[in-house]
């Protein structure tokens, strides 16, 4: 077996071993998923759902990602990189987190962080991300692109577009799993 399989196999087992004690124990504490009036007839069927299941998603792919770590022989620059992925992936995590514990806590859906707050959490996670990815590369990071045959520059404009990449990802993400559970 892979390290890769055996990482993807414990992350799955985390989830089921884990993942409905962890909703029944959200249900108990009535963490429950608030669903904005103006949301479509279909949407509102969400109502009462159990919300922060995704802790459970985080928490598994930690530990799998941690073990596959042990598990694989790789450079010190190729783990830093792996870990610059996972703190991204944890640091949006957290911000989804204290999101959704916001709306459960009032009970609204518009009871969590302020857009303001959410993006500017989001800007520290993907610019931390970058500039981690700029500390850890050996070789450095070209900052040009190559854009349909033309050859494009754009000097440190690349790390304000590659954080912006970090965030539509994230907010991506974000839209998905909210509008129908998606992610």
């Amino acid at each position: 077996m892979t390290p890769f399989a055996a990482s993807f196999l414990i992350a799955m087992a985390v989830v089921l071993a884990v993942g409905q004690p962890f909703i029944n124990y959200m249900r108990s504490k009535k963490t429950l998923q608030p669903i904005s009036p103006d949301a479509p007839e279909k949407h509102r069927l969400k109502h009462g759902t159990p919300t922060m299941g995704g802790i459970v998603i985080l928490g598994a792919v930690t530990v799998a990602t941690l073990v596959a770590l042990f598990l694989v022989k790789l450079d010190s620059a190729q783990k830093a990189r792996i870990l610059l992925v996972l703190g991204a992936f944890l640091g949006a995590g957290i911000v989804g987190v204290l999101d959704d514990r916001g709306k459960a806590a009032k009970k609204e859906n518009r009871g969590g962080l302020s857009e303001r707050v959410k993006l500017a959490l989001q800007l520290i996670v993907a610019g931390g991300f970058v500039f981690g990815l700029t500390r850890v590369e050996q070789v450095g990071i070209t900052t040009a692109l190559n854009l349909f045959g033309w050859h494009v520059d754009l000097g440190v404009g690349y790390y304000g577009l590659a954080v912006l990449f970090v965030m539509g990802f994230s907010n991506a993400v974000n839209f998905a799993d909210g509008l129908d559970g998606l992610a």
